[in-house]
């Protein structure tokens, strides 16, 4: 008798536990990714600018890219 409430009781723990748990971490929005990774360019952008370095084309129309790409997004919000 004492080895089956043993059990129920366990079962009872665990059933709390599960559901108090917090779900997995999913992933960053699309949205705050691109944003993070325009400041990231504009930065590199920056820097390189400072230093008298020639800046990448790539940089240039990825930054342009996602610039456009957040107008766009920011448009379907309002």
């Amino acid at each position: 008798m004492k080895n089956e409430e043993t059990i129920v009781r366990h079962d009872a723990e665990a059933s709390i536990l599960k559901q108090s748990e917090k779900p997995p971490l999913g992933i960053m929005p699309e949205w705050l990714w691109v944003e993070h990774r325009r400041d990231e360019l504009k930065y590199a952008i920056v820097r390189y600018l400072d230093a008298g370095e020639v800046i990448p084309a790539e940089w240039v129309e990825e930054h342009k890219r996602h610039c456009e790409w957040l107008n766009k997004w920011e448009e379907t919000k309002k």
